[in-house]
């Protein structure tokens, strides 16, 4: 930040009130242009634009990255930006980005996100607040994300057998739409979604139904809506086969014979009413479930891994990923091992045995390596959890030591792969 004397268009600011230097990241000219004049009348803000493309080293204070800029480039780019200027705060332009893009985003280090329909008051909160080291979820992505962790965790929890429950509520829409022939294009303006994020459902949602085409999207679709069809029909017969003493004709009825059917519908619907609102009551506490579970276990101020026997990473939470400088999505199936440093090799091999063999709680002291070569001091404390797919796992917390017992080895860290 530097002092600002005058600014064109705008209020000077009172003597002593420090600066904040904008970098705009779009590609579309006329919003460049637009955006950068309306921040520009801001009396705090100096805004400067570049395209896409042009260099984007020796990029400091606040950076306002569009997330649908060309060939969706946009997490290369903030990764670029931070690897050279870690002081920055780059904040993400767009709509609603993905579950997963969100993640790689927080992983990259970025510090908020603003919508593309946010008024300007929002938009200069959000650079305000940047600015002075906060980090900023808009309360829409946030209620997206615990709606899809409550989702995605009923899903897993439910029958595997069924395609249709691993798929959140977004999924969904997208495959209806894909049905009735849309393009990705027409799919985001009806969502309000990014042809980006379109893109990136489409491929979790190829993923989950384990087909490869949008043709076959739109097949799991229909045979989707023929097995409801078929379910009712199946139904119906069975209400024939078996009409449970209902009187065929009912012209016949008395009026002791409508009161006690009018009652048993009545009693009936309550229970539906009853149960539905037991649903509703159990998918509420369920959402803040996952909203405590991703304070505490997402953004734990250490990092947890669960490990298989053989150490093959099963679960990492984001700050995991942080220590070791990798994407938590990129760690998982890879050795823990490849993340120790080899000279302290031997003093890991006898912690895990402690624990997978003794099946004991266990802490040791050791030296790691993060993905970019440098070494850190960590603290590890490992317990035996409950199997997986019949297979002994454990869960290992990693902490980063600040008054480590033993001296890290002159040199570099050596090979990690």
């Amino acid at each position: 930040m530097v002092e600002r004397s005058e600014v064109a268009g705008s209020e000077t600011p009172r003597t002593g009130a420090t600066l904040i230097r904008v970098a705009l990241i779009e590609d579309n000219r006329l919003v460049r242009e637009a955006l950068l004049s309306v921040l520009n009348q801001a009396p705090d803000i100096e805004a400067v634009a570049t395209a896409p493309g042009e260099s984007e080293t020796g990029l400091g204070g606040v950076v306002l990255l569009d997330l649908g800029i060309e060939n969706g480039a946009s997490l290369r780019v903030a990764r670029d930006i931070l690897d050279d200027c870690p002081e920055a705060r780059v904040v993400v332009m767009d709509l609603m980005p993905a579950h997963e893009d969100l993640q790689a985003f927080v992983s990259a280090g970025v510090s908020g996100f603003i919508m593309r329909n946010a008024h300007l008051d929002v938009v200069l909160n959000t650079i305000r607040s940047v600015a002075s080291g906060l980090k900023v979820l808009p309360d829409e992505i946030t209620a997206a994300l615990f709606s899809e962790l409550a989702w995605e965790s009923m899903a897993s929890s439910g029958s595997k057998d069924s395609s249709e429950t691993e798929l959140t509520p977004r999924e969904v829409e997208v495959t209806d739409l894909i049905a009735e022939g849309l393009s990705n294009k027409a799919i985001g303006q009806q969502l309000d979604i990014s042809v980006h994020t379109v893109k990136s459902h489409l491929r979790n949602i190829m993923d989950k139904l384990a087909v490869s085409s949008r043709l076959q999207i739109a097949t799991h679709f229909h045979q989707r809506d023929a097995d409801a069809q078929d379910l009712r029909r199946r139904a119906e017969a069975r209400v024939e086969e078996d009409p449970r003493e209902l009187p065929t004709e009912l012209e016949g009825l008395s009026l002791e014979q409508v009161r006690r059917m009018l009652h048993e519908l009545q009693v009936h619907q309550i229970e539906l009413e009853m149960q539905n609102e037991e649903l509703r009551q159990s998918r509420t506490e369920l959402e803040a479930s996952h909203a405590r579970y991703f304070d505490l276990f997402d953004l734990a101020p250490v990092g947890y891994f669960t490990l298989t026997e053989d150490v093959r990473i099963l679960e990492a939470n984001l700050t995991g990923g942080e220590l070791l400088g990798v994407p938590r999505t990129k760690l998982l199936d890879r050795p823990f091992t490849r993340y120790i440093l080899p000279d302290d090799q031997d003093i890991y091999y006898h912690h895990r045995r402690t624990v997978v063999e003794g099946g004991s709680q266990a802490n040791c002291e050791l030296r790691m390596v993060r993905a970019d070569g440098s070494i850190f001091h960590a603290l590890l404390e490992s317990a035996s959890s409950r199997p997986v797919d019949g297979h002994a796992t454990f869960r290992t917390v990693v902490s980063e030591n600040p008054h480590p017992d033993i001296e890290a080895a002159p040199g570099t860290a050596g090979t990690t792969t």
